[in-house]
């Protein structure tokens, strides 16, 4: 179905649902990934990683801001220069903990100092776009040392709300829409109203998502690794030497080949070599 979805390509108005932009971009990314997990074993230096990375989202955050665009993406095929760059970023920040990062910097200070500057950029809207790079940078710096923040971010209540964020992503702007028809065609009467209707609001961000992961997206992704195991998409990959996988990843090819795939991309990923 997501296949469906690639309106961003070339014409953002066509979409229902605005959130829907990055299904039709990630499409991209899905080609993409095979050549660009080839070419960045290619980089054998952590710091080369990193400085392609800060250079990659430090580009799209310029283009942004001179263009006058925000990261809302209100225009024409935007969704897929944010992809392409924010991808990429992603994948070199992994490249750069495989490789390991460096270890003189005062990570612990780092942290919330990064937090900070992300913090500042959303008094100023004209800097937003640069929100990108703090982005990136907290990604590979909670990486290195986690401390405090780690800890928060790992708790089971952050877990759940991650689990649940894809939906929740998915259903906030139909949502937000909803409740702005309801408010123009039913003005609050007074502030006791206005409070109400805010927590309506919010309660149906928590729970409508929680319904939708529930009952749509766990068993699509179910029903997905099954037909993935039926078709034997395994086939379909260079063949491996079985000397050249982790034991884990070996005992797993006789049970599930989709979670063969994955333990094998993974492998590849983390590898050095």
């Amino acid at each position: 179905m997501a296949a469906l979805l690639l309106q961003n390509w070339y014409r953002y108005p066509l979409i229902w649902n605005a959130p829907a932009w990055s299904l039709s971009a990630e499409w991209l990314a899905y080609m993409v990934f095979p050549w660009l997990l080839i070419t960045l074993r290619s980089i054998k230096a952590a710091w080369h990683a990193i400085a392609l990375a800060d250079i990659t989202l430090l580009s799209l955050a310029l283009i942004f801001m001179v263009s006058g665009r925000s990261l809302n993406l209100m225009g024409r095929s935007a969704g897929l220069l944010r992809l392409a760059a924010e991808f990429t970023a992603g994948a070199l920040i992994q490249r750069a903990n495989v490789l390991g990062g460096p270890g003189w910097i005062p990570w612990r200070w780092v942290n919330p100092i990064g937090i900070l500057f992300l913090g500042a950029t959303l008094f100023y809207p004209p800097t937003v776009p640069l929100a990108v790079l703090l982005f990136g940078f907290l990604v590979f710096s909670l990486s290195q040392h986690g401390g405090f923040l780690k800890r928060i971010l790992s708790s089971r209540l952050m877990v759940f709300l991650g689990e649940i964020s894809y939906s929740m992503y998915l259903v906030q702007a139909l949502l937000m829409e909803l409740a702005t028809w309801h408010i123009k065609r039913h003005p609050p009467a007074n502030l006791v109203e206005a409070w109400l209707i805010a927590a309506l609001l919010i309660t149906s961000l928590l729970l409508v998502p929680i319904l939708t992961w529930r009952t749509v997206e766990r068993p699509a992704r179910t029903i997905g690794r099954r037909i993935a195991d039926r078709l034997q998409l395994h086939s379909m990959w260079p063949v491996m030497p079985e000397k050249s996988l982790s034991g884990e990843v070996a005992a797993r090819r006789a049970g599930s080949n989709s979670e063969y795939q994955r333990q094998a991309v993974l492998q590849i990923v983390s590898s050095p070599e």
